[in-house]
């Protein structure tokens, strides 16, 4: 990748694709704040912390669409299936809708709730690992933390579990960013069906729960209010689509990558091991190490910007590479290094601000239990392949693995599991 290119050609490379840090350490070196061209339409890029940080926390970077310089479909295409519920929730919102809109939803996903969530988490996660001591090698991420990640948000939001079998067909396509998918006609009608079915089906089951209110949190969203406001019904099914594929896809993802760090330096998980106390601030590390998200949703200038001396004009999109940022060495001492004793860890790994994740308790706490779990129960667990043989999804926004094969009792038989290493997850 040349100084002076202005265009992201190499980023949906696998090579990009399986270790991003080498890019974005050249990219911060070389010029954290640069223009380049996303699907054909300039972006800022920002790449190192204390300007990702300004970009998330300062009100003069806005998130709502009608803002943007170019229409949804064009500035970012992978939310083209989704543009009539951006901007109806958290995500794509300013104050003061966003404002009102985090209020209600804080009424509803309280650290105090989502401890509550606690014994169904170790339950779920019990009788997947019984899987593990009848197996000599398993899918990490297929059958461990994709059904996880299902499992426990359709539980809190209510969703009954005969009615999740479609669940995961809906949401891969519409977390998906590969620019190299989305010249396909195919793939993008496969992405406005499955919103289609999921919203038609989230609005049906709201419905349902507005008549016959159960002990859940979709319930209590619909039953939220704020003074005389309440969610909308257009406002309930995006913001249930967010925490059902957001939420989802970012813990499922956090799992999977936090179990390849561990496995592939070894001295760290057995520190673990030997100190289960350390597990809360393991998973801060993990998650500025190897998280889930990469680049968070675009922000637009509401007034030109100066960010490392580079002038940004207004109404320009802008994308804050926060995995970027949490390995910039003038935050980080020795930030290249998976370190579960960090004793500062201030990542954005959440993002910051007003638009920090609200369901990062929830996060945290799933992986915390189910990394936990494995580190006590498979002292020699092993992968299951070379890693240089692992697929992740094409995507520079999140970062997941395809498969993570292991081998939960060590000694594994690699060509057993190599047809997995690259092969679509979710069974």
């Amino acid at each position: 990748m040349s100084e002076s290119s202005s265009a992201l050609p190499g980023f949906y490379s696998r090579e990009f694709v399986s270790d991003p840090y080498a890019a974005y350490d050249y990219l911060r070196r070389t010029g954290p704040v640069r223009r380049i061209h996303r699907a054909g339409v300039p972006v800022w890029l920002v790449t190192s912390y204390d300007e990702v940080r300004l970009v998330l926390t300062d009100q003069r970077f806005v998130k709502e669409p009608a803002r943007w310089p170019v229409p949804i479909e064009e500035a970012d295409p992978g939310l083209g299936g989704l543009a009539r519920f951006v901007g109806k929730h958290l995500l794509y919102s300013d104050p003061p809708g966003h404002t009102r809109l985090r209020r209600l939803v804080s009424k509803t996903f309280t650290p105090g709730r989502v401890a509550e969530f606690e014994p169904m988490i170790r339950t779920v996660v019990d009788e997947l690992l019984k899987q593990f001591d009848v197996r000599d090698e398993i899918d990490l991420v297929g059958w461990f933390a994709v059904p996880i990640g299902t499992t426990v948000i359709c539980e809190i939001l209510g969703i009954p579990a005969a009615e999740r079998k479609d669940f995961r067909r809906w949401s891969l396509p519409l977390v998906s960013d590969d620019e190299s998918a989305r010249s396909s006609a195919e793939l993008a009608a496969g992405r406005r069906a499955a919103l289609a079915q999921l919203s038609e089906y989230l609005g049906a089951l709201i419905r349902q729960k507005r008549a016959r209110p159960t002990p859940d949190l979709l319930s209590a969203l619909i039953q939220a209010r704020d003074g005389d406001a309440r969610l909308s019904e257009t406002e309930l099914v995006a913001m249930a689509l967010l925490l059902l594929i957001a939420g989802h896809e970012t813990t499922v993802n956090l799992i999977g990558n936090g179990m390849l760090a561990l496995l592939t330096h070894p001295d760290q998980a057995e520190l673990l091991r030997r100190r289960p106390d350390l597990i809360s601030g393991a998973i801060e590390e993990l998650i500025r190490y190897e998280g889930s998200v990469m680049i968070c949703s675009l922000r637009v200038t509401g007034e030109p910007v100066e960010l490392a001396g580079v002038r940004i004009p207004e109404g320009e999109l802008v994308m804050a590479v926060v995995a970027a940022a949490d390995r910039d060495p003038a935050r980080f001492d020795d930030p290249q290094r998976l370190d579960v004793t960090r004793p500062s860890n201030p990542h954005l790994g959440f993002g910051a601000g007003a638009h920090y994740c609200v369901g990062a308790p929830l996060a945290r706490l799933q992986s915390r239990i189910a990394i936990g779990e494995l580190l006590r129960r498979y002292p020699r667990m092993e992968l299951a392949v070379p890693r240089q043989e692992l697929s992740w999804h094409p995507s520079i926004s999140l970062r997941g693995l395809h498969a993570l094969p292991v081998a939960p009792h060590g000694s594994p038989a690699y060509p057993a599991m190599r047809h997995l290493a690259g092969g679509a997850r979710g069974r």
